[in-house]
């Protein structure tokens, strides 16, 4: 008899580059090497220590940008070719750490697709990783960009959709990376040096990876033990939040000089009054309630975690997974979540104290919502 689950997520992967920059030394050397003035370094100080980050993960040390462009900042071309340097390893790094885990055959995976924000290449990410994973030639393939952090539940929740429907044999890789140190913004006047500079703070850089098949991967004859896996996923659902005051909250804009990246004020206040109506739905829908699943959080930063806090009237306890990883590795945009659920996992098998039920939660420009509920096997 088929599952009635969508799909199961057999393996996660997760990877940041090397250089490990600790937050208390962090706004000195970011507004050093963006020259920004004295005032401005204080508040990016401020910032930095109200964040709830200790530490994050750059692939290009902000020397780079003092070095290689000291009379101009760097132009759209510099980035991009930063982001390419960087993109195609760590994202390889990600999928092949997902890869071992699942222990599958390489041929066996019959889609992969890549999310990411923070750059762009042709040909994409997705191509040069069957490459250079030694994927099937004929295995189907998506590059999507530009979508920022809700991705992360995005990719699952795609991937998921497609094994569902392709058959038992479907294996999806899901991919996501962020170079988010290669688009750093200086105190442009134009714009808000205080977006920025909160942008710069927040925003570290990762990749992370996912296995998802068909929900028949996890039966077995009867007289063998059930193949494992890590989740099952539920339910996925996707709604924004309308208004005029959402619609250009978070915003991404490619410029001459990179990609901007807007955060209003407004967010948090815009999430807290919307989350609790988004979230309760679909757990009523599953009969579930608050207290019976395991929070998991996009942490985009201190402020939207707390926003989602106070606007589900939720404990402290409740989202210590996503404030424990973006203290350890700060906002690495659709990355992120995985690397939560990754650590719940971890949690789960090593106390086996975790709830079975898990609802996992992104925001994105619009401001989008996604939400899925998940299993633990």
């Amino acid at each position: 008899m088929e599952n009635s689950y969508m799909a199961a997520v057999v393996a996660l992967g997760t990877a940041t580059p090397d250089r490990e920059v600790l937050m208390e030394a962090y706004a000195r050397n970011y507004g050093d090497n963006m020259g920004l003035p004295p005032d401005q370094i204080l508040l990016a100080e401020r910032i930095c220590s109200k964040a709830g980050i200790g530490r994050k993960y750059l692939a290009i040390p902000f020397e780079r940008y003092s070095e290689e462009s000291p009379n101009d900042f760097p132009r759209l071309n510099k980035r991009l070719a930063w982001y390419e340097e960087e993109a195609v390893g760590l994202a390889e790094k990600a999928a092949r750490q997902a890869i071992e885990e699942w222990g599958g055959l390489l041929y066996e995976i019959t889609h992969i697709i890549v999310y990411s924000t923070s750059g762009a290449l042709s040909p994409g990410l997705d191509l040069r990783l069957i490459k250079r994973l030694g994927l099937s030639s004929s295995t189907k393939h998506f590059w999507v960009a530009f979508n920022g952090c809700h991705a992360g539940i995005m990719g699952l929740r795609t991937a998921a959709e497609i094994a569902r429907g392709a058959g038992p044999a479907t294996r999806v890789l899901v991919v996501w990376v962020e170079i988010n140190s290669c688009q750093a913004q200086s105190s442009d006047p134009a714009s808000s040096p205080a977006n920025n500079i909160v942008v710069a703070s927040i925003f570290g850089d990762g990749s992370a990876a996912a296995i998802v098949a068909h929900p028949s991967y996890s039966t077995s004859a009867s007289s063998s033990p059930p193949i494992p896996h890590l989740f099952e996923v539920q339910d996925a659902t996707s709604d924004y939040i309308d208004g005029p005051e959402s619609a250009e909250a978070i915003v991404a804009r490619v410029r001459e000089t990179g990609l901007y990246a807007g955060l209003s004020k407004q967010v948090p206040e815009l999430i807290e009054a919307h989350v609790d109506a988004f979230s309760s739905g679909m757990l009523e829908d599953m009969q579930l309630t608050y207290n019976s699943v395991n929070w998991i959080v996009h942490p985009g930063g201190r402020a939207i975690v707390d926003a989602v806090q106070n606007g589900c009237h939720l404990q402290d306890n409740q989202l210590e997974l996503s404030r424990k990883i973006l203290n350890d590795y700060s906002n690495m945009g659709a990355p992120t979540i995985i690397f939560t659920l990754k650590l719940l996992h971890a949690e789960h098998v090593k106390c086996r104290k975790s709830l079975e039920w898990v609802f996992a939660l992104a925001f994105g420009p619009g401001i989008s919502m996604e939400g899925m509920i998940l299993r633990l096997p």
